[in-house]
């Protein structure tokens, strides 16, 4: 770990710790008041991701409910259901209340954020106490924060992606042949991370795309045997591609996604902040989703890794802050590979400054964006780093891809000229 790196390490940290210990002060001075908001609020939903999919999962039909979670996850779920008096009874948002509700509940999201611990722990350089503390400010952030009210079982699909890029093309046979099936894990799970496959094409290891292709299709298919067969099937897919992303004003002030961040900037700062502009923020969000797609072949790979998250996370506009910690190993090796010398490196450190603190936000403070919704401090800086980062990689992608163009034409023309010299009559 370089003195750079140890740099970036110790500001991320230090601001982290500035967050939470503010945060702190701020809710004994307002009587708890100014934790709304960060997490749970007045909404009655809190904790109810967790519920709700257990709810499907212990429905006879499955998926005439509408629900677009693949058949692993549910039945991971249905077993929760069946393990806790009440489960397959009580309903969902009373299961909340019971004592083993909320044990099982707990030992799930702990389970989840130990097991991802471990992994920003292991892969983290610098001394245990660098490591510890740098893994702690990562799992106590707002990501993580607002993942544990959702209780979104996204946290399973995160380990197994974490792991997949953590290991993907490590020296060891058999860490690799794991990261390939923990991507076929993450995609049975949630779907999305199937786009981090690009890692092994740009890596060159169509053998391992290959494997975690067929990980992935067995992971996704044979689960649904466990519910109703193949009848189950388009069923599935049709709730998929009909799901409008609708979610509600309940949830708008935690969504996040390119078209939610322009939104919310057009809104702020009061750029053509009419209904046209933010009509035409979905296509801005499908050019720079397509722009950094192309970009993430020619950065670096921990930068393509970042890059890919990011788009895995918000490209479709559904997802919420709590996507977020799909982006923590991102976190760990951008720190680690900070070079003070790079302006993109200095905006990526950034990034992560606005994306993981929790900073708290007085009622009073609470911030309008103009169609209807207010949203909190740290979820307008959650959307400002989305983007930032985004941006700040795919910049850097197309530079990289103009000089190795440049590079190979200047190669050809020496090569033509060497010819020429070699035999004038050519």
């Amino acid at each position: 770990m370089n003195e750079d790196s140890k740099l970036s390490s110790f500001i991320f940290c230090s601001i982290s710790i500035i967050a939470i210990v503010y945060s702190f002060i701020l809710a004994l001075l307002t009587n708890g008041v100014s934790l709304n908001s960060l997490v749970f609020g007045d909404r009655p939903d809190f904790f109810m991701d967790f519920y709700n999919v257990l709810d499907f999962a212990r429905n006879p039909d499955t998926y005439a409910t509408g629900t677009t979670y693949p058949p692993l996850s549910l039945i991971m779920m249905d077993i929760f259901a069946r393990l806790i008096p009440g489960g397959m009874s009580i309903p969902a948002p009373l299961l909340r209340y019971t004592g083993y509700g909320i044990i099982f509940y707990f030992i799930y999201y702990t389970t989840s954020v130990l097991c991802i611990s471990v992994i920003l722990y292991k892969i983290k350089k610098g001394t245990k106490t660098e490591k510890l503390i740098f893994t702690l400010c990562c799992v106590v952030s707002y990501p993580f924060l607002i993942t544990l009210d959702r209780g979104n079982i996204l946290l399973i699909a995160a380990f197994f992606s974490l792991f997949f890029m953590a290991y993907y093309n490590s020296e060891f046979k058999l860490l690799r042949e794991l990261s390939y099936l923990s991507l076929g894990i993450s995609f049975a799970f949630k779907l999305y991370p199937a786009i981090l496959g690009i890692l092994l094409l740009k890596n060159k290891d169509l053998k391992g795309a290959v494997k975690s292709a067929v990980y992935g299709l067995i992971l996704l298919f044979v689960p649904f045997f466990y519910f109703k067969g193949l009848s189950d099937i388009p069923v599935f897919f049709r709730n998929v591609f009909s799901w409008t992303g609708d979610v509600g004003k309940s949830y708008e002030h935690i969504r996040n996604s390119f078209t939610v961040s322009y939104k919310t900037l057009f809104s702020v700062f009061g750029i053509l902040n009419n209904g046209a502009v933010f009509a035409a923020t979905r296509y801005l969000s499908y050019a720079t989703s397509l722009l950094a797609l192309i970009a993430s072949f020619f950065v670096a790979p921990y930068k393509s890794a970042a890059l890919l998250s990011l788009l895995s996370c918000f490209a479709i506009d559904m997802g919420g802050d709590y996507f977020l910690v799909f982006m923590s190993l991102a976190a760990v090796q951008i720190i680690d590979n900070f070079n003070k010398k790079k302006p993109a490196d200095i905006l990526l450190l950034i990034s992560l400054i606005l994306l993981f603190p929790m900073f708290s936000t007085p009622k009073a403070l609470m911030i309008h964006i103009g169609y209807g919704v207010k949203i909190n401090l740290v979820s307008l800086l959650c959307r400002i780093g989305v983007l930032l980062m985004t941006l700040t990689l795919t910049v850097e992608g197309f530079i990289e891809m103009a000089k190795k163009i440049k590079n190979k034409r200047d190669y050809l023309k020496l090569k033509k000229q060497s010819a020429f010299l070699e035999n004038p009559d050519i």
